[in-house]
Formats: structure tokens, sequence, C-alpha cells
């Protein structure tokens, strides 16, 4: 007989509010408020005993509901079966009730604590910044249940087919960004994440936004997902900056090609990001003129962004 959850309209499980359940039965000797208007039925169905017609020492205020209830299942693995069914009233629990209840909530807190990533598997993580991907899992001799028992305990999270993280990394602020990065060896974040991420635009965008190489194909990712532009062999190699964080690696684009780059995607961009992340960057940083200026000749948009650029060369 499997544990069966006792649910009322709009209440919650037994299992749920059982440790708050748990002081208000030892200190008071009373159930606790049952959510729902089904708890004065549930939870003496939980402890054995009939449903009363009238008003529960343990629930004040609340009537039974004048027609015939039915008592649900007693969960087997929270209640003993040598519990009778009406030996004791809904006003308290047997003491083997109590214990086995603990019993219960203790085997399942300590699930996390069983499945802790110890061993080879953790020093492959810790070597790459707490990713690591099944096929080097599968080298260091971790086999596939031990994977599926740390993603069932949330040790693990997997953001890509075959590709894991810790869940407890320090998180970065651009975290999505670095998952991507650790995954696509290839990508690097460009136009609107980029500026969003040297604060050149108010407007941050829904997802992040990589650079390929025109002949690479991207991977599939869960999540994040990101948005794929294919930059010419010349666009993608320029400009490209690491930065290392406790996280992982984020390999993003400068701040002046990411302009420059804004106002080549004008057209799928918007006019109005391109000329946001100019005005922006020239209140940061007046004197980054002439590298801006530099980056555009080189990109080949100078012609398009001169008009732009005469507003801020006095």
């Amino acid at each position: 007989m499997g544990i069966r959850r006792l649910r009322g309209r709009g209440s919650q499980g037994f299992e749920d509010s059982a440790v708050v359940g748990f002081v208000q039965l030892l200190v008071l000797g009373v159930p606790p408020p049952w959510p729902g208007p089904n708890r004065g039925r549930a939870w003496a169905g939980v402890v054995g005993g009939s449903v009363p017609r009238t008003r529960s020492p343990g629930c004040i205020g609340l009537a039974a509901r004048p027609q015939r209830a039915t008592t649900p299942p007693i969960p087997h693995a929270l209640v003993s079966r040598s519990a009778s069914a009406n030996s004791q009233p809904p006003g308290g629990l047997h003491i083997p009730v109590i214990c086995s209840i603990f019993l219960h909530i203790a085997s399942n807190c300590s699930k996390i604590e069983q499945n802790m990533i110890t061993g080879p598997e953790f020093e492959l993580f810790e070597k790459n910044h707490g990713y690591a991907s099944l096929q080097a899992l599968k080298s260091a001799s971790v086999h596939t249940s031990r994977i599926t028992k740390l993603l069932d305990s949330g040790a693990i999270v997997k953001i890509a087919p075959g590709f894991y993280r810790l869940t407890n990394i320090p998180l970065h602020p651009h975290q999505s960004m670095i998952d991507i990065c650790m995954f696509m060896n290839q990508a690097v974040v460009c136009l609107h994440s980029a500026l969003s991420y040297y604060e050149l635009t108010t407007a941050s965008p829904i997802s992040v936004m990589i650079a390929l190489p025109r002949s690479s194909k991207p991977k599939k990712m869960y999540y994040p997902v990101p948005r794929v532009f294919h930059f010419s062999k010349h666009n993608y190699k320029s400009g490209v900056e690491t930065t290392q964080t406790e996280s992982g690696i984020i390999r993003i684009y400068s701040r002046e090609k990411s302009i420059v780059d804004a106002f080549r995607f004008r057209n799928r961009l918007g006019l109005d990001v391109a000329l946001e992340s100019l005005r922006e960057y020239m209140n940061q940083n007046p004197s980054g003129f002439p590298a801006l200026v530099r980056w555009a000749k080189q990109g080949r948009m100078f012609s398009v962004m001169r008009q732009y650029l005469e507003v801020y060369a006095g």
C-alpha cells in the first residue's frame, strides 16, 4: 500500500504541513488547523477517529458538513497498522504515530545528504567551475544511475543534453551568460546582451544574444535558450574579451565593438537601442571617442555612424 496524500479542496497534503502540526500536537494536544473546508474530516481520517457532527475541539469555529463524509485512507508510512480506528479522538495522537511520522520526515530530509556529491564526480565538477558533461562523468567511472540520483536530489541541474551544473555554486548576476559560454565553446555574448552587461542600455533583452561563426550550428539548451547571430569570420574574432568569475567564464565583445555591432544590426535590434548605447557610452567615458571611431572604421560602419558621431566630435 503506497503513501497517499489526504487532500481537501484547496488544501495541501498531509506531508506538507506535518512539521507545523507536530508542534501544535505536542504542545497543545490538539490537531493543527487543516487548510480548506475538509480539514476536520481529513485530520480525523489521519488519527483514525470518526468524523464529528459538531464542532471539533481542534478546529475552533468550524462545523462539520451535514452530509455524510467518508474517512480518507490512513497513510501507511505515517500511521502504525496497530493503531485502532476508534481508539483515539481527533484531539490527540498515539505516541507510536508521532514517532513514525518523525521518522518519515527524517528519512525525507536525509535524501539530499545521502546524495551529496563526493568522490570523483566532485573533483570533476570542481575543476570545471561546477560544470560537467555526461561524457566526462562516464570517463570518470560515474554511472548513469548515480547521475540520476543527483538530479532527483537536486544536487545538480541539467541545463543541456548531456551537460550538468552544481546547484550550490555561487550564482553570478549574469549566470545565464556563464551557462551558455561554459556549454558552447564558441559562444560570445553580443549586441543587446553585451550592452546590458556594460549598462549601456536601460532595457534588458528577454534572451541572451550570442555570436557564432557562420559555419557553426548552435547546440540545443534547455535553459537559458540563447538567441543566435551568425557573424563573419573577421567580425566574429575581433574584440572578444574573456571575464573570469567564481561561477565560470564569460566571453563577451568589448564596449566599442558592441556599439558598432548594434548599428550593424540596427534593423533587427532597433536604431533606438544603438543610439542609446552610444549616448550612454559617451556619458560614461567621454575620452573613449577616438577608440569608438577606430572600431567603427575597422568594422566598416563609420559611414553609417558618422552623422551620430559628429554630435560628440566637439
